[in-house]
């Protein structure tokens, strides 16, 4: 109700729909940024197994250049195949070669043994194919680096945690925003209109015909 003589206070500016906007985009960066962290983590090994050259298990000397305490793998289309390997170090010495204990598998490559050079240098590799009754086959294989399982778990760990803290982060600015947009409008809808009227538009009157 207005008094005369009474100045009306207009009504505070209605919530803007930014948070509306926020609210939608804030959980589609989070899931973008996350993926991207989440495939991130493996891209050492992904890219590393990606540029190698590719050698056949047909017992020729393959050279790698490799680098000291960097756990390497040989990787190979079938890693279930009984392909005999061996690996030596550039003073001639053989290295000891590890069998995994769980299957890593990147770009169609599986994990055969992994091995950790003692020093940097050239390496010479050597598998021969794996024997059948009918004779042997040759398997390709790569010689790339493992997967880090300490930043895989945590790139995936990092990646999880900002798709789910802006995802809940956005939908929760959005149902704020959502409230105090209804709310505004509950209670200072029917004082904005008092104070601002919108009248029809009036025309002159036509001249006698």
């Amino acid at each position: 109700m207005s008094y005369p003589g009474v100045p009306q206070v207009a009504p505070p500016r209605k919530p803007g729909i930014l948070g509306i906007v926020l609210g939608i985009v804030l959980p589609v960066v989070g899931l973008i940024a996350g993926s991207a962290i989440i495939a991130g983590s493996a891209g050492g090994t992904i890219s590393g197994l990606a540029s190698a050259n590719e050698f056949q298990s047909d017992g020729t000397a393959n050279h790698v250049n490799l680098v000291a305490g960097k756990a390497t793998g040989i990787w190979m289309i079938d890693p279930t195949a009984d392909v005999p390997c061996q690996v030596t170090d550039p003073t001639g010495a053989q290295v000891s070669l590890v069998t995994p204990s769980a299957s890593q598998n990147v770009n169609n490559y599986g994990l055969y043994v992994s091995f950790t050079p003692p020093v940097s240098g050239t390496y010479t590799v050597t598998c021969t194919g794996a024997s059948y009754p009918w004779g042997s086959v040759v398997d390709p294989y790569k010689v790339a680096p493992l997967l880090s399982t300490g930043r895989l778990t945590g790139g995936i760990v990092a990646g999880i945690l900002i798709i789910v803290i802006l995802f809940l982060g956005g939908i929760a600015l959005l149902i704020v925003t959502i409230i105090r947009r209804s709310n505004w409008d509950s209670k200072y809808r029917a004082q904005a209109t008092a104070m601002y009227p919108v009248y029809p538009p009036t025309y002159p009157p036509h001249p006698p015909q």
